[in-house]
C-alpha cells in the first residue's frame, strides 16, 4: 500500500523575520477536498503545512493505485461487535435468549428468569467447566463485590450460582448502549461529558464507601440505560479495601492499559487504592471530552510505558471548546502520583458539581514551568546535558512574564514602553521557537503551551496599541507574529486574516519609507506565508498568485544584492512553492503540462540551493532545503512514472537527511523525513531483498518516533504505512503468516488511532481497504472465521462511508468486492 507523498512547501518565516524552511510532516490526502490540520511538530522554527490535493492514482500495492493513509479513522467507525444469536435454550431457571457481550473471561447473555418471568442479563465464565480456580475466584469476587452494592449508578446483582459445573450470576438488564459505543462517533458535548462523569463518580464514591475498589473502570464498563443514566458494571478486578483477597499479585498487570493509573501499569498492585479509580475516572472524562483515551498505541507495552513516563496531551489541544476549569479537573485526576489526584471520589464529584453550577473549582492548573520540571524529572540525562538551555529558557519565561507585568498602563501607552515590552516577548518567542531542547521527543505540548503564552502577549499588545498610527512598523510585525503562531497552533483561516493585515500595513510602509530593503524583505515573507496557508486551505490559484507576488519581491531583492545568501535562499524557496502548487493543480486536473512546469520550477529552485551549498557546504539551513527539494522531485517523478529519477532523488534526500541527523540526532522532522524516504525507496525496489532492507530501516525509525511522540498523528500513520507495505511484500514473496502478522499490526494502529484527525473519511476508507485485503488473504489461507470478521468490518466501514458521503464509484466498487468475498 503506497501512500501519497509528502510535499514540502518551503520557507516558513521565523519570528525574527528571516525565514527558515517550512515542513510538511503529513502525506497528501486523497480526495482533493479533504483537509488535514497541521500537526505541531518541533523542528527548529518550522510550521507544518501541506498541499492537500492528491492523486487518485494511489493504492499501488493494495488496490492497484497510490494510496494515502493520511488520516485517522473516526472513533465513530469503531465496529459494534456483531454478536451471534444462539437458539433459545434453558439454563437452570433461565432461558438464554441471545449473547449480548463477551470479554476476556466472561460471556453475557440476555435471558429470561423463568420463575419470576423477568428479563435479566446472565454472566458466566467463558471457559465453562474448564475454568481455572483463579478464574472462578475472580468471577466470584466480581459477583460478590457488586452484590453488596446498592446504588442507582451500579448494575444490580440478583443471584450468584452454579449450574452443571458452570458458574454464573444474574444481574439487571440495561436496555441501552455502553459508554464506549456512545463516544464512538467522537467527543460528547462538554456539559454532557461532565454530567455523565459526575454521576459515574458518585457511584464509585459509594462503592469506595463500601470498601470496594473497581480497578477496571473504562467506557466499555459503563452502560447507559434508556433514560441516559450511566450504570457501572464489570467488577471483575474489584478489590476489597479491608479483608478481601487481592487476586492481582505484585508485578502482574491486569486491567485496561489506556485507563489504568501508573501504579497499576507498573504492576505495583500492593499500592492500588481508591486513587486508582480516580485516575480511571479522569481517563474516562478525557475520552468523553476528546474522543480518545489519554494514551494509545498499537502496542500494549507502549501504552504502559506512556502511562508511566509521559504526560497526556492537554485536552484543550484536542478540543478547543473545553474550558480551562474542566481541563484542570481532568488533568488532576491523571496525575502520575496518587497523592496529586483528588483525595476521594466524593471530592471529585463535588469538584465537578462546582464546575457544572458555575462555581470556582478548588484545583489549580499546573503551569508551564511545572510541566517543564516534570519533563526534567522523567528525562534526567537529557535535562542534565541541556542544563544551560534549560536555565536560559526558564529565565526567559520568567523575565517575559515579570517584565510585562511591571510595565504600567501608562508605559504601555507610551511608544518606548510598548517597544521595550514587545522586544522582550520577541526575544522569548525566538528562543522558544529555536530552542533545541523543545525539539526533543515528548516536548511538543510544552512548546505549544509556550507559544500560546507568547500569542496572548501579542494580542494584549495589539489591544493596547492597535489603533496607534505612530507605531505602524511594530504593529505590522506584531500581526505577523500573531499569524505565525496561529498558523502553528490555531486556525489557518485566522492565520490568513492576520497575515493579510500585516501585509496591508507593510505595503503602506513601503509606499512612504525612504529605506525599503528590510520592509520589502518582510513583505515578501508575508506573501510567501499567505501562499503557504492558502495551499493548506486548498485555494491553489490564490496560493500561486501569492507566491508569484513573493517571487517578484524576492527577485528584486536578489538582483539588488546578490551577495546576500538569505535573499537567494528565500527566492529558491518561493520558486519551489510555485512548483509544488503547479504539481497539485496538475494532479487534480490530470494536466501533464502543469506537471512538466512543476518539474521545471523545482529544478530551478534546486539549482539555486546547490549554488549556495558550493559556497558554504556547512550551511545546514540550506542543506535542509536541498533535502526537501530532492524529496519533492522524487514525489513528482513517482507520480509521472519516472522511476529512475525518483530513485535518484530519494537517494540524494537520504544522504542529506543522514548528514543532518548526524549533526543533530534529536531533530524530529529530519528523522521523520529520513524514514519516509527509506520507505519510498522500498516501494520502488523490484527485488525483494533491497525492498526488505529499506522497509526494515523505515520501520525501526518510525517505531522510535511513534513511541516517543504518541500525540503526533503523522508518526503513527507513517508507521502503519510502512508496516502495510512490508506486510504485502512478505505475503507475496516471503511468508504469508509473517505478512499477515505485519498487516494486522498496521490495522491495529489504524483502529486505535480513533478520531484524532478531521479527515476521518479517508482514514476509514484506508482501513476498510486494508481489512478487505487481510480478510481476502486469510480466506485463501483457510482462516475462515478471522477472514470473514475482517471482511464484515470492512463492509461496515464502507457502508458507513457511503451513507455519509452519498457513495463514490470507488467506495461502491470496494463494497461490491467485499460482498463478493463474503458470499
Amino acid at each position: 500500500m503506497t501512500p501519497a507523498p509528502i510535499d514540502e512547501p518551503q520557507d516558513a518565516p521565523t519570528v525574527k523575520g528571516i525565514e527558515s524552511e517550512s515542513s510538511n510532516s503529513r502525506p497528501e490526502l486523497p480526495p482533493a477536498d479533504v483537509q488535514t490540520p497541521p500537526q505541531l511538530l518541533s523542528n527548529d522554527t518550522e510550521i507544518q503545512e501541506s498541499l492537500t490535493v492528491a492523486s487518485q492514482d494511489q493504492f499501488v500495492k493494495l488496490v492497484g493505485a497510490d494510496e494515502s493513509m493520511a488520516t485517522i479513522p473516526s472513533a465513530g467507525s469503531t465496529r459494534k461487535a456483531e454478536m451471534a444469536k444462539p437458539r433459545i435454550r434453558e439454563f437452570g431457571d433461565y432461558e438464554l435468549l441471545e449473547k449480548i457481550a463477551q470479554g476476556g473471561m466472561g460471556v453475557v447473555f440476555k435471558a429470561r428468569q423463568i420463575s419470576l418471568n423477568r428479563l435479566i442479563a446472565l454472566k458466566m465464565i467463558l471457559a465453562g467447566q474448564f475454568a481455572s480456580s483463579e478464574d472462578v475466584l475472580r468471577f466470584k469476587t466480581e459477583a460478590e463485590a457488586a452484590a453488596n452494592l446498592d446504588h442507582p449508578g451500579i448494575v444490580p446483582i440478583y443471584e450468584i450460582g452454579e449450574y452443571e459445573g458452570q458458574h454464573f450470576f444474574s444481574m439487571g438488564l440495561i436496555n441501552g448502549e455502553s459508554l464506549s459505543q456512545k463516544v464512538a462517533d467522537g467527543p460528547l458535548q462538554i456539559r454532557e461529558a461532565a454530567e455523565l462523569t459526575k454521576k459515574i463518580t458518585e457511584a464509585i464514591a459509594y462503592a469506595h464507601g463500601q470498601g470496594v475498589i473497581h480497578r477496571d473502570l473504562k467506557p466499555a464498563n459503563i452502560l447507559i440505560d434508556e433514560n441516559g443514566q450511566p450504570k457501572v458494571t464489570d467488577f471483575g478486578l474489584a478489590k476489597k479495601v479491608e479483608g478481601g483477597s487481592n487476586l492481582t499479585y505484585t508485578g502482574q498487570i491486569l486491567g485496561t492499559p489506556s485507563y489504568m493509573p501508573p501504579e497499576q501499569a507498573a504492576g505495583e498492585t500492593y499500592d492500588i487504592g481508591p486513587a486508582a479509580d480516580i485516575y480511571s475516572l479522569g481517563a474516562i472524562l478525557y475520552q468523553l471530552l476528546t474522543g480518545r483515551p489519554p494514551f494509545q498505541s498499537a502496542n500494549v507495552m507502549d501504552i504502559l510505558k506512556q502511562v508511566i513516563d509521559q504526560e497526556p496531551v492537554a485536552p484543550r489541544q484536542l478540543n478547543a471548546g473545553i474550558s480551562r476549569d474542566l481541563e484542570t479537573i481532568c488533568l488532576k485526576c491523571l496525575e502520575k502520583k496518587p497523592a496529586g489526584r483528588y483525595p476521594t471520589a466524593g471530592d471529585l464529584a463535588d469538584e465537578l458539581g462546582r464546575y457544572l453550577t458555575g462555581q470556582p473549582i478548588h484545583a489549580r492548573p499546573i503551569g508551564t514551568l511545572g510541566r517543564f520540571a516534570r519533563w526534567c524529572h522523567r528525562n534526567p540525562w537529557i535535562a542534565a546535558l541541556s542544563a544551560t538551555s534549560l536555565l536560559f529558557l526558564i529565565a526567559a519565561l520568567i523575565a517575559t512574564s515579570v517584565g510585562y507585568v511591571r510595565v504600567t498602563a501608562a508605559q504601555r501607552r507610551s511608544e518606548e514602553g510598548f517597544r521595550q515590552a514587545r522586544q522582550t516577548v520577541n526575544e522569548f518567542l525566538t528562543r522558544v521557537s529555536e530552542e533545541t531542547l523543545l525539539n526533543q521527543p515528548g516536548m511538543q505540548p510544552l512548546k505549544e503551551d509556550l507559544l500560546r503564552q507568547a500569542l496572548n502577549y501579542y494580542q494584549r499588545f495589539l489591544k493596547d496599541r492597535g489603533s496607534d498610527p505612530e507605531i505602524v512598523d511594530e504593529l505590522a510585525s506584531t500581526y505577523f507574529r500573531v499569524a505565525l503562531i496561529t498558523e502553528q497552533i490555531g486556525s489557518p483561516d485566522e492565520a490568513l486574516a492576520a497575515y493579510k493585515t500585516a501585509r496591508d500595513m507593510q505595503t503602506e510602509q513601503l509606499a512612504t519609507a525612504t529605506v525599503v530593503t528590510n520592509i520589502r524583505d518582510e513583505l515578501g515573507t508575508t506573501w510567501n506565508a499567505e501562499g503557504r496557508v492558502l495551499s493548506r486551505l486548498g485555494r491553489l490559484e490564490e496560493a500561486r498568485n501569492a507566491y508569484e507576488e513573493a517571487k517578484a519581491i524576492r527577485s528584486k531583492l536578489y538582483e539588488f544584492d546578490a551577495t546576500r545568501r538569505d535573499f537567494k535562499r528565500k527566492l529558491a524557496n518561493t520558486i519551489m512553492n510555485i512548483g509544488l502548487t503547479d504539481k497539485a493543480v496538475g494532479m487534480s486536473t490530470r494536466d501533464k503540462k502543469k506537471l512538466e512546469e512543476a518539474h521545471k520550477q523545482m529544478t530551478v529552485a534546486q539549482q539555486l540551493r546547490q549554488e549556495l551549498m558550493k559556497d558554504d557546504n556547512d550551511d545546514f539551513v540550506v542543506l535542509r532545503d536541498l533535502g526537501r527539494g530532492y524529496y519533492n522531485l522524487g514525489n513528482l517523478d513517482t507520480l509521472t512514472n519516472s522511476k529512475e529519477g525518483a530513485v535518484g532523488h530519494f537517494t540524494n534526500a537520504v544522504e542529506v537527511f543522514d548528514r543532518l541527523r548526524t549533526e543533530n540526532p534529536g531533530h524530529l522532522d529530519d528523522n521523520f523525513r529520513l524514514a519516509v524516504c527509506h520507505r519510498l525507496l522500498g516501494d520502488l525496489q523490484l527485488e525483494v531483498d533491497p525492498a526488505v532492507e529499506k522497509y526494515t530501516i523505515a520501520i525501526e525509525q518510525m517505531q522510535k518516533l511513534a513511541t516517543g511522540n504518541p500525540m503526533v498523528t503523522a508518526y503513527q500513520m507513517e508507521h502503519a504505512r510502512v508496516l502495510m507495505n512490508m506486510g504485502l511484500l512478505q505475503v507475496d514473496e516471503i511468508d504469508v503468516n509473517r505478512g499477515l502478522e505485519t498487516l494486522n499490526s498496521a490495522a491495529t494502529i489504524l483502529e486505535r488511532l480513533g478520531n484524532n484527525e478531521e479527515s476521518s473519511h479517508v482514514g476509514q476508507r484506508d482501513l476498510a481497504v486494508l481489512l478487505q485485503t487481510i480478510g481476502s488473504i486469510e480466506l485463501d489461507e483457510g482462516q475462515l472465521t478471522s477472514g470473514r470478521a475482517k471482511l464484515q468490518r470492512a463492509r461496515q466501514l464502507l457502508t458507513e462511508l457511503i451513507n455519509q458521503s452519498g457513495g463514490s464509484n470507488d467506495l461502491k466498487s470496494l463494497l461490491e468486492e467485499t460482498e463478493e468475498l463474503l458470499q
